[in-house]
């Protein structure tokens, strides 16, 4: 019998971080959750993000990183705080606890038909910063309960080629959540 050849993914992790797009905010910076929800997208601190986000049409991989591990602990703290008292749905604690990545997530490309102007990835992060009417989309919901707390967060976005085919999605997910050990999430 011929053993089973393990594959590296560490070439194809490096890629995906150093290609990746970088966006910071301050959470202190985000806006009164309020209807319309899209002040989200036109809001000063904001826009920019999203102008960017909504040219991204491919799949995408995404993930939220603190500048130190005890800054995202205090925020993944903050969060369990507040898990019982929201009625949105905010991801479980995961089973790392020590790291800087607070969570990772993968979005499947194209656009909505409800909305022309939202790529999948616009409205995937505007659940985690907590600006969807429902809160039945499990995410972040940072708008919820981190709006108080002064901490930045850095969100990487990156966007597969066209011809990526998405069933690697899901593999490359949990590839990168073992190496970034994310402490929101089912990683």
């Amino acid at each position: 019998m011929t053993p089973i050849q393990i594959l590296d993914f560490t070439p194809v992790i490096n890629h995906i971080i150093s290609e990746c797009k970088v966006y910071v905010f301050n959470t202190k910076h985000l806006p009164e959750y309020k209807t319309p929800m899209e002040s989200i997208r036109i809001h000063p601190e904001f826009k920019n993000i999203f102008d960017d986000l909504s040219l991204k049409k491919n799949s995408c991989i995404y993930w939220f990183e603190l500048d130190s591990n005890e800054n995202c602990e205090l925020l993944n703290q903050s969060l369990t705080q507040y898990r019982n008292r929201l009625e949105r749905v905010v991801p479980v604690t995961g089973k790392h606890k020590i790291s800087k990545f607070l969570y990772l997530g993968i979005r499947r490309g194209g656009h909505y038909k409800r909305d022309e102007g939202y790529t999948h990835i616009v409205d995937r992060i505007k659940v985690h910063l907590g600006y969807v009417k429902s809160g039945k989309t499990q995410g972040l919901q940072l708008s919820h309960w981190a709006k108080n707390i002064d901490m930045n967060i850095t969100l990487k976005v990156y966007e597969f080629p066209k011809d990526f085919r998405d069933l690697h999605l899901e593999a490359i997910e949990k590839i990168m959540a073992e190496e970034l050990k994310p402490i929101c999430g089912k990683h």
